[in-house]
């Protein structure tokens, strides 16, 4: 006489319970490395986009600044001939 449930009926439902346990533990990391690499790359988007800011800024700066050394210039030049005659 067998006092136990028969393996053949708690086997399947052990098993059962260890897989879905175990897939809901690699979905849950799945996610997070999805969730990383994501962060990663607007990080890196948001680093991209700084950079072109800084850089236009750069350039227009020098642009205006090419301009009013050359209006300095310029003065410069005129306050020479000014003092000159």
């Amino acid at each position: 006489m067998e006092y136990g449930i028969p393996s053949d009926v708690w086997f399947p439902v052990v098993t059962l319970i260890i897989g879905s346990v175990l897939k809901g533990l690699y979905d849950l990391m799945a996610d997070q490395r999805v969730e990383r690499r994501e962060k990663a790359a607007r990080l890196e988007m948001r680093h991209d986009a700084q950079m072109l800011r800084k850089t236009e800024f750069q350039r227009k700066t020098i642009l205006e600044l090419q301009e009013e050394v050359a209006k300095l210039a310029r003065a410069t030049g005129q306050m020479n001939h000014a003092d000159s005659i």
